[in-house]
């Protein structure tokens, strides 16, 4: 694919070449910021079926690992993340922590006003989020400051982070 392109003569400042995620378990979590209650995170079923079916969970944060818990609990389609058709009940610990780890991000973050992680696909036990976006306050001169300040207190490294200023998002292990 990258000779086709290249052969038609398409100019490219680079290429990303990410892991292809399969998986039959699609999630959503996100965080929203209320005016009265400050930034909530939202978990439910993902993928298309988000809006459809509206089957969703919200916390005010910070989330104990008992509120991510009983998120998780409540949501109708929770059966999909136990044993299904033949695949391993999801990593809810790791669930857990990326739900607490999401509003953590909200309370240290006032920049950020929106974040939708759609979808986090479950590749075996594991959830992985395939596409996010992360919508930042645009009415102050945060715009410019935000992924500087998020990557500055991200584990990855400086190659990484270089990297990560031109372009963001793509499959994240939890």
């Amino acid at each position: 694919a990258y000779d086709e392109i290249i052969g038609r003569g398409v100019d490219l400042d680079g290429v990303l070449v990410q892991e292809m995620i399969k998986g039959d378990r699609e999630f959503v979590i996100g965080l929203s910021r209320d005016p009265q209650f400050g930034p909530c995170v939202m978990f439910g079923i993902g993928g298309i079926f988000t809006e459809v079916i509206k089957d969703v969970s919200f916390r005010v944060a910070p989330l104990t690992e008992m509120d991510a818990e009983e998120m998780i609990d409540e949501i109708q389609t929770r059966k999909l993340l136990g044993e299904f058709r033949g695949s391993p009940a999801i990593d809810r610990a790791e669930l857990v922590k990326a739900l607490m780890g999401i509003g953590r991000l909200g309370l240290e973050n006032d920049e950020i006003a929106e974040i939708d992680i759609n979808p986090l696909i479950v590749d075996g036990d594991k959830p992985v989020a395939v596409d996010a976006l992360v919508r930042i306050d645009q009415d102050g001169a945060y715009a410019n400051l935000v992924l500087p300040k998020l990557l500055e207190r991200s584990k990855l490294s400086e190659r990484d982070r270089a990297f990560a200023t031109q372009l963001v998002c793509g499959p994240v292990r939890a």
